[in-house]
């Protein structure tokens, strides 16, 4: 008797996995039903996008040799085969079957079919643009207008970089300050802290940076000494482009103390406060998808921005993500200005890389496996792979460093990495569309795909990476809702 008992629990156990794999289905199904009408608007906007990129791609190959061009262009024609024909079949799906039985087959058949093809149809395309990245031709043809912003961006990039070319041959500014130390407040969810300026019309961002012993002083106060110089506008013009176009926050100075040296940087604003993002995500999700899209788009462009100077930012992590605690809805937007800061542990892509580990589960999420024990030097694309799980976070609307996510944060660097890539892949799309997912998880994958498939090694490689970061901001781009 007591060993049918035992089997009988044995036996009920052993369904309570399959139960709840059950219920799981079951909610997906209702959930697919109900939101049958927007999940097939997402799929016309991402094969609309790839039809665009596809298109562009298309004029970048004219400047190869021909051989390179014939090998490319049937790839080309086959993805943009593929794509007129899924959208085609989308587009029959809509207008054939009656609204609920049309439902009820897209949840239970047509979905999962047609994100395969279109899963295929997306690493097919992102195969070839790394090919094309690789061999030099970016997807953009050089006569194809840029998006506005990104231009101004590079244009700024680039008469910033003459200034400074032109002031090593002169005295450059005094940007030694008076140390901060009074009415600092803390940035919620930040290791970072701010006042109000005399001015009124700003704040004082102020980033304390550690030092032990005067060689290790020395070494910091040269290094934060260039990157204010790197990332100091001399005009206001300048200031307000780093601020409001490229969301970078604005370098004043630094100043050294016995102990550590302050990077204080400047923020305009006329709001009560400044908070994080990480802050952010620990509250009740109430933004509008278009709202988050927005997010995720400034602060890729600040990280493109942060690049394009030939720059690595290396901390980069939603504590160090910026925002107005009462947003701007004058702005269209529920963020206000978002600021990346937290550029203590910056420096140029040809400056020495101190490789130092921290156990600290904060700072660990966001690296790359190959960080976290310091086994590879810095590179972009490894601020690319920490841009992917800042968004990442973004789009599902959780915080990693939070209770719920103790799993993740206490995995082996490669087993988080794994169930990063399984968030991205089974839970992203249902929140914020394919385009959106397909970018997080080309950023997650990216410095592995390069590095390990095409042996691409170390910070030679600084216009793949700085090219790669450019595809993750025209991606976020071209979403439209």
């Amino acid at each position: 008797m007591a060993l049918e008992v035992t089997g009988l629990v044995v036996g009920v156990v052993g369904l309570v996995p399959v139960c709840i794999q059950f219920n799981d289905y079951v909610r997906e199904l209702v959930h697919d039903i109900k939101h049958s009408k927007t999940q097939k608007l997402f799929k016309h906007a991402e094969i609309e996008s790839h039809l665009q990129i596809i298109s562009l791609h298309k004029s970048a190959i004219a400047k190869l040799d021909q051989k390179q061009q014939d090998t490319l262009e049937f790839k080309i024609t086959q993805l943009h085969d593929s794509l007129k024909e899924l959208g085609e079949a989308l587009e029959k799906f809509d207008n054939e079957p009656p609204k609920i039985i049309g439902s009820a087959i897209w949840a239970f058949r047509a979905k999962k079919k047609m994100q395969d093809l279109l899963d295929r149809i997306s690493r097919e395309r992102y195969g070839l643009t790394l090919q094309l990245i690789l061999i030099g031709s970016f997807f953009r043809s050089p006569d194809e207008d840029r998006p506005s912003d990104t231009e101004r961006i590079l244009q700024f990039i680039a008469a910033s970089l003459s200034r400074r070319e032109t002031a090593q041959l002169t005295p450059s500014p005094e940007l030694q300050q008076s140390p901060i130390t009074s009415d600092l407040l803390p940035i919620p969810g930040s290791d970072l802290k701010y006042k109000r300026s005399s001015s009124r019309l700003s704040f004082l961002i102020v980033e304390e940076l550690a030092v032990v012993g005067v060689h290790n002083r020395d070494q910091t106060v040269s290094r934060i000494d260039e990157v204010s110089r790197v990332f100091h506008g001399s005009s206001y013009a300048d200031r307000s482009f780093q601020t409001q176009i490229a969301n970078i926050s604005q370098c004043v100075g630094f100043a050294v103390l016995t102990r550590s040296v302050q990077l204080i940087s400047e923020v305009p604003s006329e709001c009560e406060a400044l908070t994080s993002l990480h802050e952010l995500l620990t509250l009740r999700k109430n933004h509008s998808l278009n709202a988050r899209v927005g997010l995720a788009k400034s602060i890729a462009k600040a990280v493109f921005y942060t690049h394009a100077y030939k720059y690595v930012h290396k901390d980069l992590r939603p504590a160090n993500i910026l925002l107005e605690a009462d947003g701007d809805a004058s702005r269209g937007q529920d963020f206000g200005q978002v600021l990346l800061a937290g550029f203590g542990d910056a420096r140029a892509e040809d400056g020495s890389s101190l490789r130092k580990g921290t156990s600290l589960d904060e700072v660990n999420v966001y690296q790359h496996p190959s960080r976290v024990d310091d086994v590879d030097k810095y590179t972009f694309l490894h601020d690319v792979y920490s841009l992917g799980v800042c968004l990442l976070e973004l789009g599902l609307w959780t915080n990693f460093l939070g209770d719920k996510h103790t799993e993740i944060r206490k995995a082996s660097p490669i087993e988080r990495q794994r169930k990063l890539n399984n968030l991205a892949e089974k839970h992203l799309p249902k929140e914020m569309g394919n385009i959106y997912a397909g970018v997080v998880k080309r950023c997650l994958a990216g410095i592995d795909y390069i590095f390990h498939e095409d042996g691409a090694t170390g910070d030679g490689d600084v216009a793949i990476g700085s090219r790669y970061c450019e595809t993750v901001l025209e991606e976020l781009e071209s979403i439209c809702i």
